[in-house]
């Protein structure tokens, strides 16, 4: 989830960090840089079990908004906490990439 854009673990925090907040689940990502991410991931195949990706995206979005143009390693630590059971973090960096590249050339 996002708490005002941010990612946060759902799973970590009591309802009431959240009173007053911004709160968005991965249902609302539903446009720009959301639908950027999740149109990356099928393209890249991301997905296998599906354990990992609703936090993946969340904290894929949540990186590109903040910083448009990611390197590998800010890549790594602002994914690092989400766990793969699957091992496609090859496949997360190239689509988290591919996501930034399509929103560069839009703006």
């Amino acid at each position: 989830m996002h708490i005002d854009g941010v990612a946060a673990r759902s799973c970590q925090l009591p309802l009431s960090a959240v009173a007053g907040k911004r709160v968005t689940s991965i249902e609302g990502l539903t446009s720009g840089i959301g639908a950027a991410v999740q149109a990356a991931w099928d393209k890249h195949q991301v997905p296998q079990c599906g354990y990992c990706q609703s936090g993946q995206v969340m904290a894929a979005t949540s990186l590109l908004s903040r910083n448009p143009k990611p390197t590998d390693d800010q890549i790594v630590e602002a994914m690092q906490g989400n766990l793969c059971r699957c091992g496609t973090y090859s496949r997360i960096q190239a689509a988290v990439h591919d996501a930034a590249a399509k929103l560069g050339a839009k703006r």
